[in-house]
């Protein structure tokens, strides 16, 4: 069985990640972190930024990466089923991340693909972080200016991470695996909390 196993990061903060990451390589163009939001919401305002629909757009598809209602409801309209899915809060794996064999995410996936999978017979060394040295040290650095991080949350994150509630909150309910979350099928609310709380906002 194909099985699809999703962490999800604060989708602001992973934009900002990911662009530090591929700042050298992909994304000269831009000055910094804050040019590149900024070119982005001008292109909202200009309705140029098609998001959801193939874009072009670099800064657009950088944004897009984060938008996982849209990632999730692709592969379900695909045909791909609820059931094949594992969907944690990113931080809910690092938390365990020294004890493998009591960590809720491979617990997860143990009990959907058998019993011993991922059980080293030694710990592998950990691969040191991915190099991001620069004057932009965290996303309010990176992104000084308040307003211009509201406004991204408020136009495009925001709305986005309310359908990717209800999309997991209905999901839930017919066999989507959302680890660590007890609730109830259809309560948006208390999926909310459990995504926010660990998805290293």
């Amino acid at each position: 069985e194909l099985v699809f196993l999703l962490g999800l990061r604060e989708p602001f903060r992973r934009l900002f990640s990911d662009y530090m990451v591929r700042r050298h390589k992909d994304f000269k163009e831009f000055t910094n972190f804050e040019d590149l939001v900024a070119s982005f919401m001008m292109a909202v305002f200009r309705n140029e930024a098609k998001l959801e629909e193939n874009t072009t757009s670099k800064e657009a598809q950088l944004v897009e990466a984060g938008l996982y209602h849209y990632q999730i409801r692709s592969y379900l309209s695909a045909g791909f089923l609820p059931s094949q899915f594992i969907i944690y809060p990113n931080d809910l794996y690092f938390q365990h991340r020294g004890d493998l064999a009591a960590n809720p995410v491979l617990q997860a996936v143990r009990k959907k693909l058998g019993p011993d999978l991922l059980r080293p017979t030694e710990n592998r060394a950990v691969s040191p972080p991915v190099e991001t040295a620069g004057d932009e040290k965290t996303l309010e650095e990176g992104c000084a200016h308040g307003e211009l991080r509201q406004l991204i949350r408020d136009k495009v994150f925001s709305p986005a991470n309310k359908k990717l509630m209800e999309l997991l909150a209905e999901q839930v309910g017919k066999g989507m695996v959302l680890v660590g979350y007890e609730g109830k099928a259809n309560d948006v609310a208390a999926v909310t909390e459990w995504l926010t709380s660990s998805w290293g906002g």
